[in-house]
């Protein structure tokens, strides 16, 4: 409530502060005017000797004219530098007010949201999006064993697997083979064989979970691990595969961005940063790619709303 209290005082301050902060700096606009004059000059004159020279007349007398000595001459002085100066400090004056602001604005928000809810529920929910996330990690591995396709990110390089892999090669399967042959298969029986096009099945009831139920233990169900194993997969299918797992990856941007919003949270609620333990450990740049598609993807389900 104190940091509250602080934060809000601020805010009410940054009005003010940008008006005084952000206003144009008194610049010299007579110099500015007159090296306006002069630059036009000079351009002047020098496309008249550039015009001569095309036209196969002598340019060199032009080029070595006073008149253009003396107009560079001039121009060379006007460097206006006090005015750029002025104009700088101005703007970084402005830029740092409004970054004050800005930063105030998200951490008024975070403490906002996170006063709604107690340290218990808080880490409750960073307890679940975290098992969802494991869970969503070890779905996506049993995808590629079985494929031997991974999702993509937009913008990232594209998926690529090697040529000589039928889904699965033909040592897998003899070894598999053998295997069940054993009196300890026959006892637990085969695992189920079903079509490739299974796995896009999956693959969209576990984007589909992530979507609507992101802080649930419907993510751990829908996204479990599959112990099926599949028939030959053609092109088609594994071009549905593929572009079904991009789409789940990029769903997947919402467990990330809650779990570091759930984290901002907590820390500033209790003054403690949450233990990489206590959720899944990502580079600034992940985090800021998952930001960015959560955002997206409100904005969509606000504009179907309207």
């Amino acid at each position: 409530a104190k940091k509250m209290l602080e934060i809000a005082n601020f805010l009410d301050g940054c009005a003010a502060g940008i008006k005084t902060d952000c206003v144009p700096p008194t610049i010299n606009k007579t110099e500015l005017e007159l090296c306006k004059t002069n630059a036009v000059a000079y351009n002047t004159t020098v496309s008249t000797c550039i015009t001569m020279a095309t036209q196969g007349k002598d340019a060199c007398s032009c080029f070595q004219a006073t008149a253009v000595a003396d107009e560079k001459k001039v121009l060379t002085k006007c460097k206006a530098s006090s005015s750029a100066k002025s104009s700088a400090k101005a703007r970084s004056k402005c830029l740092n007010t409004l970054k004050y602001c800005k930063a105030n604005v998200t951490a008024a928000g975070v403490l906002q949201y996170a006063c709604r809810y107690s340290e218990e529920e808080l880490t409750a929910t960073l307890t679940q999006l975290t098992a969802n996330s494991a869970a969503f990690s070890k779905f996506l591995a049993k995808i590629k064993s079985l494929t031997g396709l991974s999702g993509v990110l937009p913008g990232s390089t594209s998926n690529r697997t090697s040529r000589n892999r039928a889904v699965r090669n033909t040592e897998e399967e003899d070894a598999e083979e053998d295997v069940f042959d054993s009196p300890q298969a026959r006892m637990r029986g085969k695992r189920e064989e079903v079509a490739c096009s299974t796995v896009v099945t999956s693959i969209t009831t576990c984007t589909t979970a992530i979507t609507n139920t992101p802080a649930l233990t419907t993510v751990v169900t829908k996204c479990k691990a599959p112990t099926y194993t599949i028939a030959t997969c053609t092109d088609a299918d594994k071009t549905g595969i593929q572009a079904a797992l991009n789409t789940a990856l990029e769903k997947n941007a919402i467990i990330l961005a809650f779990l570091d919003a759930i984290k901002a949270e907590l820390t500033a609620t209790t003054g403690s940063t949450p233990s990489p333990s206590d959720g899944t450990a990502g580079t600034a740049r992940v985090a800021a790619r998952s930001r960015s598609l959560l955002r997206k993807m409100i904005m969509e389900k606000m504009q179907l709303r309207n």
